[in-house]
């Protein structure tokens, strides 16, 4: 059976009522004895687990990620890229860039 509770009570009891409405409980706020509206659980109110940093290690086969992979060689390739990227705008800008340069590299 729905509780049923006016609206100054529903305002003042508001996290009363929606623990209750967690545990299972309908509440029926009314004005003046008529009901207005009605507090009930959402289906979607699971939790979901916390996820933990490294859960999927070693699950990517050697195909995907290469064993010549190198961060150092693709950060200087995805630097020069830009740098000449960078370069190139600031031809048609006259000399000034819109963006700062990655760290320790120089304009061309």
């Amino acid at each position: 059976m729905a509780k049923t509770v006016n609206i100054h009570e529903a305002k003042t009891q508001l996290s009363k009522l929606l623990a209750k409405v967690e545990s299972g409980e309908e509440i029926i706020i009314a004005r003046s004895g008529k009901p207005i509206a009605r507090l009930c659980a959402l289906a979607s109110n699971k939790k979901q687990p916390k996820r933990k940093p490294g859960f999927a290690k070693g699950l990517l086969p050697d195909s995907v990620v290469p064993r010549s992979f190198s961060i150092r060689l693709w950060t200087k390739r995805l630097n020069r890229f830009f740098i000449q990227t960078r370069s190139l705008s600031a031809l048609r800008l006259g000399g000034r860039t819109s963006q700062p340069l990655p760290v320790g590299t120089e304009r061309l």
